[in-house]
């Protein structure tokens, strides 16, 4: 029989743990300032994280308040087990460490912020208020760059190589492609919109489908040739998308839908429509493409998608006006342990009295 030393067998017992590893869900919850964390395995929630005072706590004025307002944007990386949070008021971003739902650390990155994209040991941070990208490094929170653009970018996302960054525009209808080593524009392509705050990146990375919630289209942009596929019309208020089991899921929050299309083809085609509660915003697929989950931002709610069928199957009570969700693979090892942390009382500071 061969025989182990200690170090293999640690080895094995880790690898065998991360094979069972929970995966969870994550809403970004703008009027309370909270995460919703739901278990995605056994579908159950497990709490809130509480990263500042509601928005109707007057605390919050306070010029020595040290919360979180407007918890708005999100981001995961599976690599590190970390949870990247964006408030746009405080122009921040928390740092989680999924595996345990302790905050690591904060970093203020500009006015107006709204959404990070974890990219080859990077998180890039779209600063609208201030017309730049921050690169940060996650490892000690320094910005390392300022990718400086025209307008205010709203969202990035990234090829499957890395390679290349695709930024879209909250301010005008510039779409930028950079070089995520030299961070030098490569080339800008005009969108049919000045409002374009999300994107998303096709699980093959042959495209990046662009959403304008102005005028409610969708532009696909292939990443080959850094060209436009077409443009096609959403619904009103179209907010985010995600790809799950060969289709794409947009929600179109001004009819409270969601659009379900094929892609991959010249033309794109609706498949079908799913009913929703009241503004659906945020939606992201499992890493498997069985499940899709999105957030209702006036409900409060967050629902799941069974793919197989597009039917809805299960709904959660989440907090307050949410924005972004995320599904995270792997992300802990012991769920009781992020929800003995994040159920902890947290003190922010208010007037002197």
């Amino acid at each position: 029989m061969k025989k182990f030393g200690l170090p293999v067998i640690a080895a094995l017992a880790m690898s065998a743990n991360l094979s069972f590893a929970t995966d969870l869900v994550y809403t970004a919850n703008q009027n309370d300032n909270t995460v919703s964390i739901i278990n995605a395995d056994d579908m159950t929630k497990v709490g809130d994280l509480k990263l500042g005072l509601p928005a109707g706590d007057a605390k919050i004025f306070s010029p020595l308040y040290n919360g979180q307002i407007n918890v708005h944007g999100l981001s995961y990386s599976p690599e590190r087990h970390e949870l990247a949070v964006v408030s746009t008021v405080t122009n921040s971003v928390v740092f989680v460490d999924s595996q345990t739902g302790n905050v690591k650390r904060t970093v203020y990155v500009g006015r107006n912020p709204h959404e990070p994209r974890y990219n080859n040991g990077e998180v890039w941070v779209t600063v609208r208020g201030e017309n730049h990208v921050a690169v940060v490094n996650p490892d000690n929170g320094e910005i390392t760059r300022k990718i400086e653009l025209s307008s205010g970018p709203g969202m990035v996302t990234f090829g499957n190589d890395g390679h290349y960054a695709y930024v879209s525009s909250s301010f005008n209808d510039d779409f930028w492609i950079v070089d995520t080593a030299s961070k030098d524009i490569v080339k800008t392509l005009k969108m049919p919109s000045n409002f374009s705050p999300f994107l998303n990146t096709s699980p093959d990375g042959k495209e990046v489908w662009v959403g304008h919630k102005d005028n409610g289209h969708v532009t696909r942009i292939n990443t080959k040739t850094m060209d436009i596929i077409e443009t096609f019309e959403t619904g009103k208020v179209s907010n985010h998308l995600t790809f799950a089991n060969n289709k794409v899921y947009v929600t179109v929050g001004g009819e409270n839908k969601i659009n379900v299309y094929s892609y991959g083809t010249d033309k794109t085609k609706l498949l079908k429509t799913i009913k929703t509660e009241t503004l659906p915003h945020g939606i992201w697929g499992s890493e498997d493409g069985k499940y899709v989950y999105y957030v209702n931002e006036l409900s409060g709610t967050a629902q799941v998608i069974d793919t197989s069928n597009d039917s809805v199957i299960k709904k959660f009570e989440i907090g307050a006006l949410p924005q972004a969700l995320v599904f995270a693979k792997d992300a802990t090892d012991n769920v009781d342990l992020v929800k003995e942390n994040i159920s902890k009382d947290v003190t922010f500071r208010g007037p002197r009295k």
